[in-house]
């Protein structure tokens, strides 16, 4: 029964996520600030008005990023896609196990290539995801795997789940 739970809380919080990415999607640039003026290469030295949006390179074209944090991982900034990315992506067929999933494949491999000369400032981090012997069941078990690109964790996301993630200052007051 606990499992049906999980399974369940866990799918309301992916479809609460795409509400969420796809609510931001509406929202238009600001008009005054152009791609040229806050990129990653200056990010240090922004002002803090204008620290919480950045470009990166994609195919050629800039696209909008939220600064989550800038102390991720060792001091890392942590980095969201403003926008949802247009093809969808799924775990699995029959398993919702991160690791070596469609979505984690493609995003560290497809997506990672399509960032160009900005990979090289890309860290590998370490992320704690739940292990493949508590998914179904009603372990709490986790993993560290190291990636480029990823999903926020649940906890991340302000979701209240114990031993997965770390919860972001930029959402530190949203968990309840």
């Amino acid at each position: 029964m606990k499992n049906k739970k999980n399974v369940g809380a866990l799918i309301i919080l992916l479809l609460a996520v795409i509400a969420a990415i796809l609510i931001v999607c509406k929202y238009r640039l600001d008009k005054k600030e152009s791609a040229q003026s806050v990129t990653v290469g200056n990010l240090e030295n922004l002002d803090s008005e204008r620290a919480n949006c950045v470009y990166v390179r994609e195919n050629g074209k800039y696209v909008p990023f939220l600064v989550i944090t800038n102390n991720y991982e060792d001091g890392y900034t942590l980095l969201l896609r403003k926008e949802i990315l247009e093809e969808a992506h799924r775990m699995n067929d029959y398993s919702s196990f991160y690791q070596g999933s469609e979505i984690d494949t493609f995003l560290n491999r497809d997506y990672f290539n399509e960032l160009g000369e900005i990979r090289k400032k890309i860290k590998n981090v370490s992320l704690a995801i739940v292990d493949r012997d508590s998914i179904g069941s009603s372990g709490s078990g986790t993993i560290n795997i190291k990636r480029h690109v990823f999903l926020l964790s649940a906890r991340e996301l302000c979701y209240d789940v114990e031993n997965e993630g770390t919860i972001c200052i930029y959402h530190e007051g949203m968990l309840t």
